[in-house]
Formats: structure tokens, C-alpha cells, sequence
């Protein structure tokens, strides 16, 4: 390999590392959790401070209305359609984001609008996709208490892994058959005793 070539290829890995962290910031940030009623939370945040495909706070509210989509078994969803998405401004990304910003921001207040979203699912299986020609890249994660966050990055018509909705159709079948079990049970019991 001629010397100048291995230079350059030397200078270009050495320059990686800065080159990914400046992009760090050109990520939207979506943060999903089910609560403890069921329903299912997202919080999807924009750098418009950090980010250069976004030239104001507008433009970043405007984004954060279908940067995400519901797919609610097999049927695709904008998510204002289904709640409402609270956008409010905010100073500090999400602590327990997998990439958080680099040392050097630490303490600085950033540009940020956050949308907030939270649903009921009415379906058993769910997923979030980035619709088909959004210039927007998602930093995707499940926050799971003392867990490690499950994340990818989804770009253009990516999709998360199906997810089965905690306590759906399925745990309640199983409810109610147990229930008709018991009450069987007890039925046949209460008939040994009347007939003895």
C-alpha cells in the first residue's frame, strides 16, 4: 500500500470516533414504557439546538408529529390519530438514553422539544416504524427500570420488533378460563355434598 494512502486511511479512522459523535445529535430520540395501567408511553425528543437538518423550533414540532408510527397487529397507525401528542421544550436529553451527549455538553442546556404520547393499546401486538422518506433518524428504546435499554436506530421505513402488549386478550382468556375452572370445581363439589 502506497505510504500517502495508508496516511489518509490512518487519518480517516483516527477522525471516526468525532465524526460519530457530531451525528449523535442528528438522531431524534424516542423513549417507549408501559406503565403500570397498561397503556404504553413514548417520549420522542428533537435536537433543533444540535441539529442541522432542523432550522428552528418549529421545524422540530412539525417532525415530532410523524417521525413514529403505531403498527397495531398488522394495521399502521399515525400516532395523533390515536392521542394526542404533547410537545413541550426542554433543556436535557433522557438520562437513560443509550448514547447520551458527549462529555464536553455536560451540564449545557440544550435546544430540545419533546413530544409526549400515551395510549390505551387496544390490539395485542405493536410496533413503531419510521414512515417510508422521512429525513429523520429514531434512536429507539425501551426503558426497563434497572435493565440494560433494548435500543436501535431506525432509519426510513425501519421497523421495531413486534412487541406483545403486557396483560392483552391473551392474559385475560387465560383469566377467564381459570375463573371457569374454579367455579366448575366448585360447582362439582357443591354437588358431591348435596348428594351425600
Amino acid at each position: 500500500m502506497p505510504r500517502h494512502l495508508a496516511l489518509a486511511t490512518i487519518i480517516l479512522l483516527a477522525g471516526l470516533p468525532a465524526l460519530a459523535q457530531g451525528h449523535g445529535m442528528e438522531l431524534m430520540q424516542a423513549r417507549m414504557d408501559w406503565q403500570d395501567d397498561g397503556s404504553l408511553r413514548l417520549e420522542i425528543t428533537a435536537d433543533y439546538g444540535g441539529n442541522p437538518m432542523l432550522n428552528s423550533e418549529a421545524e422540530a414540532r412539525d417532525a415530532l408529529q410523524d417521525i413514529l408510527r403505531i403498527d397495531i397487529d398488522g394495521t399502521e397507525h399515525k400516532l395523533k390519530d390515536l392521542a394526542p401528542l404533547n410537545v413541550e421544550r426542554r433543556d436535557q436529553f433522557d438520562r437513560t438514553s443509550p448514547m447520551p451527549p458527549p462529555p464536553e455538553t455536560a451540564g449545557t442546556k440544550h435546544e430540545l422539544v419533546t413530544a409526549l404520547w400515551q395510549w390505551q393499546p387496544t390490539g395485542r401486538r405493536v410496533r413503531f416504524t419510521v414512515p417510508k422518506g422521512s429525513v429523520h433518524d429514531v434512536l429507539f428504546w425501551r426503558h426497563e427500570g434497572a435493565v440494560s435499554p433494548q435500543w436501535r436506530v431506525l432509519i426510513t421505513g425501519d421497523s421495531t420488533p413486534t412487541m406483545q402488549v403486557p396483560g392483552g386478550r391473551s392474559s385475560m382468556m387465560g383469566a377467564v378460563a381459570f375463573g371457569v375452572l374454579v367455579l366448575g370445581l366448585f360447582f362439582v363439589r357443591f354437588r358431591r355434598k348435596t348428594s351425600s
